[in-house]
């Protein structure tokens, strides 16, 4: 079959990198449409089409969060809105090489990829399948609620959400919890399908491996002999970061977090500790996503945060597989919900209350005095990762749930 995966992006790692991945292992070609992330030059002018290997072609859309930052809603509606546009504008430039599409795969940030895929849709009559991450509506309830044009932006994302479903074909998610939530809107059959990730990619090595390939790029020697916790991902007020920083207020300094990335509450948070003066919170830059495996390598253990709120229950970030596939506990300072879930059914980390600063810090600070529980936690997420996780798995569940798709319209997937 030919998938057309049609993605928002800002470091060029999304959900979307690995299912593609997955779908190869499969003989499908693949057109992968999607924003130049913010750390890569354009291979070319705008809408720039590359080969990728022999079966995967990627057209490049200009990024506008290379010029606008990501912050409040009027400026993330205002960069998802021009994201909309220059994807129409990619998918009536590129039609004679999108045409030949079966399967139109959107994903996020809806409702705002849906616009182009449509069009598509109905130019061509290829299945439209929604991979829904993020319930938009809720984390705007959760994170906005009593600002400016709160009340105005979430009817209207109502309103979009019903509009969207109505004309999928399919819907996905990559966690089963979300389903409750997206039957809001929609009847239409929900499928949870889990993100896949490279475990030949990101894999367990030894730290003489990672601090190898990173010198020069890192300033890796500011946890040398330390035991490092690592948080990579977006600063913003969902990740309440700002937990991080009280609880290591807690902690002597030769345990240290990492944080790497960036977002609207960064310059608070980079403000805090000057202020405050925490020897043991470092601020890395982002690197281009080939060099994670060896970040998450580096470190002893990494951090999962979210807000204490119920719409988080249902979250699974990317970074979690990735960070489970290198062999790493995880420390779950989130709701209880798919996360938590997964940490302690494998025994692969520890779950915190979110709200409790003191678990945290306590959490960490037996994690450094035990080494020998934290390689039996990091086992234990390698092992998960190879066993729910992997391209192979993921990637046959997802071919028969599309060639199921594309067989409901009497034709023959190739």
């Amino acid at each position: 079959m030919r998938i057309l995966v049609m993605e928002f992006t800002y470091s060029g790692s999304r959900r979307g990198v690995h299912l593609i991945r997955a779908l190869l292992r499969y003989g499908h070609e693949i057109y992968h449409l999607t924003n130049v992330p913010i750390m890569q030059k354009p291979s070319g002018p705008g809408f720039k089409v590359r080969r990728v290997g022999d079966r995967m072609l990627v057209i490049e859309v200009p990024n506008p969060r290379t010029r606008l930052p990501w912050k409040g809603l009027f400026m993330r509606a205002l960069i998802q809105t021009i994201n909309t546009v220059l994807f129409t504008i990619a998918v009536i430039r590129k039609f004679k090489i999108l045409r030949n599409a079966d399967i139109i795969m959107a994903r996020g940030m809806h409702p705002f990829t849906e616009p182009p895929a449509f069009l598509l849709k109905k130019m061509t009559g290829a299945k439209l399948v929604l991979d829904v991450c993020d319930p938009l509506v809720e984390e705007l309830e959760a994170t906005f609620r009593g600002k400016p044009l709160f009340s105005f932006f979430r009817s209207v994302g109502i309103l979009a959400h019903r509009l969207i479903f109505s004309i999928a074909d399919a819907i996905i998610t990559p966690t089963s919890l979300m389903k409750p939530m997206i039957a809001k809107y929609t009847r239409k059959e929900v499928h949870p399908i889990y993100n896949p990730i490279d475990v030949d990619m990101f894999h367990p090595m030894d730290k003489a491996t990672a601090v190898k390939a990173l010198t020069g790029f890192l300033p890796i020697e500011e946890i040398a002999g330390k035991f490092s916790v690592l948080y990579s991902g977006a600063m913003g007020p969902c990740q309440d970061l700002g937990r991080v920083l009280s609880a290591a207020k807690l902690l002597p300094e030769h345990i240290a977090f990492v944080l790497m990335g960036a977002g609207e509450e960064k310059d608070m948070l980079m403000r805090r500790v000057r202020e405050e003066g925490l020897k043991n919170v470092l601020f890395w830059p982002y690197v281009p996503w080939r060099f994670m495996p060896y970040v998450i390598n580096l470190v002893d253990a990494c951090l999962l945060p979210l807000r204490a709120t119920s719409v988080f229950e249902v979250a699974l970030p990317k970074k979690f597989f990735e960070y489970v596939a290198c062999g790493k506990p995880v420390i779950a300072f989130c709701p209880r919900g798919e996360a938590t879930h997964l940490v302690e059914e494998w025994r692969a980390g520890v779950a915190v209350d979110p709200d409790d600063i003191e678990g945290l810090a306590e959490a960490v600070r037996e994690l450094s005095e035990n080494r020998e529980p934290v390689a039996e936690m990091g086992r234990n997420a390698r092992r998960m990762a190879e066993t729910l996780f992997s391209p192979e798995r993921i990637g046959k569940q997802l071919d028969q749930l599309l060639r199921e798709i594309v067989s409901s319209r009497g034709e023959k997937a190739s």
